[in-house]
C-alpha cells in the first residue's frame, strides 16, 4: 500500500537522521567531562530541582551523553535497514530523543524529529492492530506539525520589520556562531538580504495552501523546500536539519490527498 511504502520511507529517513545525531553526540562527549567546557560542574549553580535529580547526572556527564549517542545509531541503523517493522525501534529511539531534550540539548529540528517519532510510532502501531483512524492520527500528527511549523514560522517573520528589510537574514547568515563566508558576503548587498527574506517567508505562509495541490505539484514543493533547507545547512553547518524536515515529508503528502477527497477537489 502506498501509505505503508511512505512509512518505510519516513522510517529509513528518521534512521539516517539517528545515525548523524548519534555520531555527534558520541564525538561531543569528552567536552561533557566534569572540567571539561560543557560538563555538569558548570551546571551546579543553577541549583533548579532538575539538577539534584540523578537521572540528571546520568545524562549530563560524558558516559551518558556517549551511551545516548551510541543508542540513537543503533536505533537508526535498524530503521535505516529494517523500516518494515520500525515499532520496537521508533518507541526506544522516542525515549533517547526524549532524554536528550530533558537534559536541555537538541534544537528545532531535533524538536521535529521527536514529533515525526510520534507520529510514526501512531501509524506503525495503527497498523499493526488494524486501526485505520490510528494510522490517520499519525499522519495528521506529523503533517498538521510541519504545515503549522511554517506558517507560523513565516507569519512570524512577516510581523516584524527586521525580517522584512532582510536585516535579520543578514544577521543570521553572518553571525559568528552559524555564519559562512560566502553567505556573509552575499547578505550583505542590502537587495540581495531583503530578497533572500521574502523568498522564505512567502513560501512559508502559503505553505497551507500547497496541501490543496496534485500530489505531483505538493511533491515538487516540499522537493523545494528540502533544497531550501540543504541550502540552509551548508551555510549554517547544520548537518541534520535537513533530514528532520524531509522526515514529515512522506506524511505531509498523505495529508495533502486526503484533504483533497474530503474538498472534492480534482
Amino acid at each position: 500500500m502506498p501509505g505503508e511504502l511512505l512509512l518505510e520511507a519516513t522510517c529509513r529517513i528518521l534512521g539516517a537522521w539517528a545515525i548523524l545525531v548519534g555520531a555527534g553526540r558520541l564525538a561531543d562527549a569528552p567536552r561533557w567531562a566534569d572540567g571539561g567546557p560543557l560538563g555538569r560542574d558548570l551546571h551546579r549553580w543553577q541549583r533548579s530541582r532538575w539538577t539534584r535529580w540523578q537521572l540528571f547526572d546520568a545524562l549530563h556527564n560524558s558516559r551518558g551523553l556517549a551511551v545516548l549517542g551510541a543508542l540513537q545509531a543503533m536505533l537508526g541503523l535498524w530503521l535505516l535497514l529494517a523500516p518494515r517493522h520500525p515499532l520496537l525501534a521508533l518507541i526506544a529511539l522516542g525515549l533517547t530523543c526524549a532524554a536528550q531534550t530533558l537534559r536541555g540539548g537538541g534544537d528545532g529540528a531535533d524538536k521535529l524529529a521527536l514529533v515525526v517519532i510520534a507520529g510514526c510510532t501512531l501509524q506503525s502501531l495503527g497498523n499493526a492492530l488494524e486501526l485505520p483512524a490510528l494510522t490517520f492520527a499519525g499522519v495528521l500528527w506529523i503533517g498538521g506539525h510541519l504545515t503549522l511549523a511554517y506558517a507560523t514560522s513565516g507569519y512570524s517573520k512577516l510581523r516584524h520589520a527586521v525580517w522584512r528589510s532582510g536585516a535579520a537574514m543578514r544577521g543570521a547568515l553572518s553571525s559568528y556562531a552559524f555564519g559562512c563566508g560566502w553567505a556573509a558576503r552575499l547578505v550583505r548587498v542590502d537587495s540581495a538580504a531583503k530578497l533572500l527574506a521574502w523568498a522564505v517567508i512567502l513560501p512559508e505562509v502559503l505553505f497551507p495552501f500547497a496541501l490543496l495541490l496534485p500530489p505531483e505539484w505538493l511533491a515538487a514543493v516540499l522537493g523545494l523546500f528540502l533544497l531550501f533547507h540543504l541550502a540552509i545547512a551548508a551555510a549554517m553547518g547544520l548537518s541534520t536539519y535537513p533530514l528532520a524536515f524531509a522526515a514529515a515529508y512522506p506524511s505531509t503528502l498523505i495529508l495533502g490527498q486526503w484533504l483533497r477527497v474530503q474538498l472534492g477537489i480534482g
